[in-house]
């Protein structure tokens, strides 16, 4: 078969490939490829185009042997360098790995030079050689880059971007400003254009520009810790502590186990003088970074004891044997957050005059399990909220956690729902608790505590005090937070 036979099908197999990756089927479509490539490997065209798409399918070997492939027919091809030198650095990022990178960076610094050489006015060039240099460390190199690949093309958002990064890096913002202000206004639906002016905004301190510009980067991307996080820093520039504390709340409430969010608001609730708030957050923190040197630290600073996740007779004290208090001089969610930090497996029970004012909160290795107060719906009305749909006769009767098992054999209960509803129906038990007269309070060791199998819900008791408290101080007139549960 002649050559000229071979390139129907090979422009087959690559017309077979885009219809694989239309339908998510990487795999066979880097099989056409690859197939592609054998057929018809004369074909510049066709190399380039293969390269492409197996980078965007991370299949960056059949890239990287493509791209070499149209830099050996023409090397004469500026752009055939450029391609084969900005696949080579993909493949380098993608793999994460050091090993062989500063050496295949090398190589590809030598082919984009090779292709500036043959065409210097390229922005494309320039950009794809920045980031090389930068890549290597040599960032002095890689700003001159970025600053030819910008002059080239004044109107490219991406030159912008790049050139605005690098004097980020150098912590030159009177420069990077004007650059990123630029990006925000070509693209105005993109958080990260916004996000990057907001932190150049406030590298100059000009704080209230940088609220604006976090302000609108979360509006395009809502329910970002980070960006919460950069949002409340902004205002706590400004003296603005509570409306940072409420964006350093919403951070915890996006990523409940993330350490910054931890960290930012156990600190600024302990200079806000929270002390309460802020032992319940670097309580949690302790859990789950027991060793990190912030949260000891911090713990230090609020006279805490990093327990971790250590067993008790390790690091954290063993709970009482049985406790009573008066909750006019120990309130309800102090005890809470005591027995929480003990770790215990046992029943807080709390009674005052007559049957109204009598509850109780079931414990487990310090997680809540389950609560129970009059006029607060029990655990299955929580549970079954919004899915009446999946509910039929035969299983309305079932006690909690069958019900639990029932919902998730038919697809109706996501995994977490039932510790979900432990949490949403303890915040309303202790809200209850919270507006009770004083009463009496009585802890019973493993009452409470005891296994109750793989599909029982246990909730870290501190995010419940926290969303009690934040819906308590809510009531009370103080600003509105998000939602912890």
């Amino acid at each position: 078969m002649s050559g000229a036979e071979y390139m129907p099908r090979a422009d087959g197999a690559l017309l077979e490939a885009l219809r694989f990756i239309e339908s998510g089927q990487a795999e066979a479509a880097v099989g056409q490829l690859e197939l592609a490539l054998a057929l018809a490997p004369e074909r510049v065209d066709l190399v380039a185009s293969i390269c492409r798409h197996a980078a965007d399918l991370g299949a960056f070997e059949l890239a990287v042997t493509a791209a070499q492939r149209a830099v050996d027919l023409d090397g004469d091809d500026p752009d055939s360098r450029f391609l084969l030198a900005r696949t080579m650095v993909r493949g380098v990022l993608a793999r994460g790995a050091k090993e062989r990178a500063t050496e295949e960076l090398g190589v590809a610094e030598g082919h984009v030079r090779a292709g500036l050489e043959l065409a210097p006015d390229r922005a494309r060039g320039w950009s794809v050689l920045a980031v090389i240099l930068e890549r290597l460390g040599r960032e002095a190199e890689a700003l001159d880059a970025w600053g030819q690949a910008q002059s080239l093309a004044p109107t490219d958002p991406e030159m912008a971007a790049g050139l605005a990064v690098a004097y980020a890096h150098q912590a030159r913002w009177e420069e990077a400003v004007p650059l990123f202000a630029a990006v925000a206004d070509a693209r105005p639906d993109s958080s990260d254009a916004y996000v990057n002016l907001g932190i150049a905004l406030h590298g100059l301190r000009r704080w209230e520009e940088a609220i604006a510009a976090f302000t609108r980067a979360i509006e395009l991307a809502p329910r970002s810790a980070r960006l919460e996080i950069r949002l409340g820093n902004a205002h706590l520039a400004l003296g603005q502590r509570d409306v940072a504390l409420d964006h350093f709340r919403k951070a915890l409430a996006h990523e409940p186990d993330s350490l910054e969010s931890l960290l930012v608001l156990g600190r600024t609730l302990h200079e806000a003088e929270q002390l309460q708030a802020a032992r319940g957050v670097v309580q949690r923190a302790i859990r789950l970074y027991p060793e990190h040197p912030e949260v000891e630290a911090l713990a230090q600073t609020l006279d805490l004891v990093p327990v971790g996740a250590a067993p008790h007779d390790a690091f954290t004290p063993r709970g009482p044997a049985a406790l009573e208090a008066d909750t006019a001089r120990f309130p309800v969610p102090d005890l809470l957050d005591f027995l929480a930090n003990h770790r215990v497996d046992g029943l807080l029970e709390v009674e005052g005059e007559g049957e109204v004012n009598k509850g109780a909160f079931a414990l487990r290795d310090g997680l809540l399990v389950a609560a129970r107060v009059p006029g607060v719906a029990p655990l299955w009305s929580w549970l079954v909220e919004g899915r009446a749909e999946a509910l039929d006769a035969e299983i309305r009767a079932l006690p909690c956690l069958n019900l639990a098992a029932a919902l998730r054999a038919r697809g109706g209960l996501e995994p977490t729902a039932l510790e979900e509803a432990v949490g949403r129906q303890g915040v309303a038990a202790l809200l209850a608790m919270m507006a009770w007269p004083p009463v009496r309070a009585r802890y019973y060791p493993e009452a409470g505590g005891q296994r109750r199998g793989e599909d029982d819900g246990a909730i870290e008791l501190r995010l419940v005090l926290l969303e009690a408290l934040r819906q308590w101080d809510e009531s009370r007139g103080t600003p509105v937070q998000d939602s912890l549960l």
